[in-house]
């Protein structure tokens, strides 16, 4: 009951203090109609992160958020 279950893992594969996107293709996003189709086409975005030098954040899959304790408070009164 009070398992404290996990409800999201850390998703930013690179670093927060040095952030950098990936450039699929080796084309940047503003380029157009060919950034777009190397975008949407299945590329190895592990072989982009270690060819790109980007800074990995260490907590990259690790969870971050988990459910919060349920509890109950129950008062009882006696009176004579």
């Amino acid at each position: 009951m009070n398992q404290h279950s996990v409800t999201a893992y850390n998703e930013q594969t690179d670093s927060g203090q040095f952030a950098t996107y990936l450039k699929p293709g080796g084309f940047p996003f503003y380029v157009g109609g060919q950034a777009y189709s190397a975008y949407e086409h299945p590329y190895d975005w592990k072989s982009l992160l270690n060819t790109n030098a980007v800074a990995l954040n260490s907590q990259y899959g690790k969870p971050y958020l988990f459910q919060l304790t349920r509890d109950i408070r129950l008062a009882l009164k006696f009176t004579f």
